[in-house]
């Protein structure tokens, strides 16, 4: 399970974003760009979120890096299949997302073997021009910890 390493100050934020490094990957769809952006929007869908946009690219002579636009921010992901690697962002505003359950999601689709994930809280209420807005309900209620939160790497239960 995750052992998260963290600060005792915290402060409320507008958004939440989940870094991640996939490792050991199966990476037999790595390159399949039709397969990777069906995933990243099943991964959205797992995360709640409500898509705008989808937008992906197939490098030569291998790699894919591509991103879904949703009403609550972005997941992005860019592929390395000669290294069995995947770095994927998500990245969401609000409540009512479930971006770890996105990262869970991929994490079995990818059958990486290896994964990190930092959580960053990004636009803290002391540093913004004029506060927060005046609607307290389109703020995340998460808090964000001073010192970046970092989950531990993990095995994955998908290990051969």
């Amino acid at each position: 399970m995750y052992q998260i390493a963290q600060a005792n100050i915290k402060a409320p934020v507008l958004g939440n974003q989940l870094i991640v490094d996939f490792y050991d990957c199966d990476c037999a769809y790595f390159d399949d760009l039709d397969w990777i952006e069906n995933v990243m929007i099943e991964a959205a869908h797992y995360a709640r979120a409500s898509i705008v946009d989808v937008v992906f690219h197939k490098f030569n002579p291998i790699g894919i890096s591509g991103v879904v636009v949703i009403a609550e921010s972005h997941l992005a992901i860019h592929t390395w299949p000669e290294h069995r690697y995947a770095a994927i962002d998500v990245f969401t505003c609000g409540d009512t997302l479930d971006s770890e359950a996105a990262v869970a999601y991929l994490a079995t689709q990818f059958r990486c073997r290896k994964r990190s994930v930092t959580k960053v809280g990004r636009g803290e209420s002391g540093e913004l021009a004029g506060g927060f807005p005046g609607d307290k309900a389109s703020i995340s209620t998460h808090e964000r910890l001073v010192a970046v939160e970092t989950i531990a790497s993990e095995r994955t239960s998908s290990e051969d």
